[in-house]
């Protein structure tokens, strides 16, 4: 049979003729016009939202911890979750990011205030473009509200408002990161952390007592190409409090699994000697046999 096949060749393949397709990108959406709306009472509108949480925000800026900086806000509207719309909410020169983005609301982070927005608002209002419309006419328009940003906005629903304020739960807090941060920068958002991991400690939400570093618990850390990746265990209420204790976090998702040999380490790390129980008398026993003949092999040792 195989000599058969190597003597005669296997049967020809039937191919049909091809045919030219155009290509067609299947993440593209093509968006509903923007709203019609009285560009004049809709930016009047905005213009006291953005105020209004503005003035909300300062006034728990003092609860913001040492090391955080910034604020989070939400806007919410028609499309946001499209990121031709969402990055125009950017500003490079405030230093003005989109974090997060889901259904319709965009999380914002703004270094120091809202002036950005505020003025792309103005200009909806009062200026034109070449073609006749009004500025920003394709963000401003889709715009409902501004809102302080939840811990549900910046965990993409992972984890919602009505999470009960005495469980807790594991969670990863993602700050910038990257290779190319300065490391000051990266050592600054590091203590942050720590700060709110302080803060999960003790318990106590927006009326907390500073908390010396030796009591900062080891913050176990994954360093990424673009974000930091920290775990940490923290309570549902300090969690609702996180977007305004911790407005340098860009997300917050629940932690899948979490494994004790990573906390062992994290402690190792910090140079803290992990506790040790002695096991039950029904625990089992494990043998280690090592037969290698380099002196750098460790004996194992009781």
């Amino acid at each position: 049979m195989i000599r058969e096949l190597i003597q005669n060749g296997l049967p020809l393949l039937s191919l049909r003729a091809a045919s030219a397709e155009f290509f067609q990108s299947t993440s593209r959406k093509i968006l509903d016009p923007a709203p019609q709306r009285d560009r004049q009472q809709h930016a009047a509108v905005l213009a006291q939202r953005v105020a209004d949480v503005e003035q909300q925000l300062s006034a728990v800026r003092g609860q913001v911890l040492p090391h955080a900086s910034g604020m989070l806000v939400t806007a919410v509207g028609q499309d946001l979750d499209e990121a031709s719309i969402s990055q125009q909410l950017r500003d490079k020169r405030s230093g003005t990011e989109v974090v997060t983005v889901r259904e319709g609301r965009a999380v914002v982070h703004a270094q120091s205030d809202l002036a950005a927005l505020r003025a792309k608002i103005r200009a909806y209002a009062t200026d034109d473009t070449r073609g006749g419309k009004p500025r920003f006419q394709a963000l401003i328009a889709r715009l409902d509200t501004i809102e302080p940003a939840t811990i549900e906005d910046l965990s993409l629903g992972e984890i919602e408002l009505s999470v009960p304020d005495q469980g807790r739960i594991w969670v990863e807090i993602w700050m910038p990161g990257g290779p190319g941060m300065p490391d000051d920068q990266r050592d600054t958002l590091d203590a942050a952390v720590l700060e709110f991991a302080s803060v999960s400690l003790e318990a106590a939400v927006l009326e907390f007592a500073p908390v010396g570093a030796e009591r900062v618990p080891p913050v176990p850390v994954y360093r990424g190409p673009e974000r930091d990746v920290h775990l940490v265990s923290a309570t549902g209420a300090v969690l609702k409090a996180l977007p305004v204790l911790l407005p340098s976090a860009v997300e917050v998702h629940r932690a899948p699994l979490v494994r004790p040999i990573i906390l062992a380490e994290a402690a190792d790390q910090a140079g803290e000697r992990a506790a040790v129980q002695a096991p039950g008398p029904s625990a089992a026993a494990i043998a280690v046999h090592d037969t290698g003949i380099s002196d750098d092999h460790r004996t194992p040792r009781a």
